[in-house]
């Protein structure tokens, strides 16, 4: 089952079966923010880093939002990598 479980300040989390379903997720969010980029033509652009992490029903609460910025902060470095 998938569905938004919380927002963060900027920050979404969600909870999905399978990493496939994580992978088709991001996917759409990112050509979603690309075509709102390419219709509008705005002076800058808006964009997104999704990070992923799987969760032990054992794992504390904040270790698992610990390894999700992480993931996050990866994404968001790979992201820029990309601009440059």
């Amino acid at each position: 089952m998938s569905g938004i479980l919380g927002v963060s300040g900027i920050k979404c989390f969600l909870r999905l079966a399978l990493r496939s379903e994580a992978s088709r997720f991001s996917q759409k969010v990112q050509n979603d923010f690309a075509a709102y980029n390419q219709a509008h033509q705005l002076p800058y652009q808006l964009n997104v880093s999704i990070g992923f992490v799987s969760h032990s029903p054992r794992q504390p609460l904040s270790a698992l939002i610990e390894l999700a910025d992480h993931e996050l902060y990866n994404a968001k470095r790979e992201r820029l990598g990309n601009l440059a």
